[in-house]
């Protein structure tokens, strides 16, 4: 298993990018009220989301310096073992139904007590959480 970093420098970078716009571009910004509301939910997700990302990869690449090398081996295996691959993707492919659904309902709840923000919110989210599904099965066919 060849752990690789870029996934935490990408999650560093937006972590640092998401903070410098929270406190440093978007007050200078002067944006109506709902719209400086929506960007900084929009700016506070992405760091929240990115600091998750950077702790659990971090966490997972400590896990493999610190295993011997026969877990080291066990682990790769396991990585690379197809069953296991097709187990995370049918959990991933469930976890968008759900992610979708609790989006609807939310929108839904949203719409019915008036909360404009709240509704472009989850309108944005659902529409960058649609763009990367139809980009990653677009890149994954290319690939295959």
């Amino acid at each position: 298993m060849n752990v690789s970093k870029t996934k935490e420098r990408i999650a560093m970078a937006v972590i640092i990018s998401s903070i410098v716009a929270r406190w440093l571009i978007l007050p200078g910004l002067n944006l109506p009220g709902d719209l400086s509301r929506i960007a900084e939910n929009a700016v506070q997700g992405l760091f929240g989301a990115a600091l998750v990302v950077y702790l659990m990869s971090g966490l997972r690449r400590e896990i493999w310096q610190k295993a011997s090398p026969q877990t080291q081996r066990e682990m790769e295996v396991a990585q690379r073992d197809e069953r296991n691959q097709e187990i995370e993707e049918k959990a991933a492919a469930f976890g968008f139904e759900v992610s979708c659904q609790v989006l609807a309902v939310a929108y839904f709840v949203l719409s019915t007590v008036e909360q404009t923000v709240g509704e472009y919110t989850v309108l944005a989210v659902f529409a960058v959480q649609l763009i990367a599904y139809l980009w990653r099965g677009c890149w994954l066919k290319k690939q295959m």
